[in-house]
């Protein structure tokens, strides 16, 4: 026998849903790498820095929502200078953090502002770091011991499944 405490089912929209379709009629913006991330080559998703002297640097530029490089591969122990293009980011303005992806700890922070923002730090620990927008891993960074005998593909396959 039904209980007849319980309401019947409703047939209309649910209030949390927003309705059938909702969220698919927003159109998404194209990814900068295109649909297929496995065709897109690594030197354009992983880049090395350059070393001179007691520096190492690397330019990444920020398009709509997505960073070139998405993997930044460092070496431990030297100062780090990036220069990072938000010209074009969406969402250029507000505090950036570097922390290590391991412990999250805050390694580094700076503030983004349309334009060249120019980032120094130095890390001492090989592993995994990330750099984060809106609680949200915008870039990731590899430090190794040595940027010679590092391999690219595999810090694509680590970081990225690609």
């Amino acid at each position: 026998k039904a209980d007849s405490s319980i309401p019947a089912p409703s047939s209309g929209m649910s209030c949390c849903t927003g309705g059938a379709g909702a969220a698919s009629s927003a159109p998404q913006t194209p990814s900068i790498y295109g649909n297929d991330l496995s065709k897109v080559p690594t030197d354009r998703l992983v880049k090395k820095a350059n070393i001179s002297g007691n520096t190492q640097s690397l330019s990444i530029k920020g398009t709509g929502y997505e960073f070139e490089p998405l993997v930044v591969v460092l070496e431990k122990g030297i100062q780090t200078n990036l220069a990072i293009d938000l010209n074009s980011f969406d969402k250029a303005d507000g505090n950036f953090t570097v922390v290590n992806a391991d412990t999250g700890d805050q390694i580094s922070s700076f503030t983004g502002k349309k334009g060249i923002t120019n980032v120094g730090f130095k890390i001492d620990k090989s592993g995994t770091y990330l750099i984060i927008k809106d609680n949200v891993a915008a870039i990731a960074i590899e430090v190794t011991d040595s940027l010679k005998t590092v391999n690219l593909e595999d810090v694509r396959k680590k970081l990225i499944n690609g």
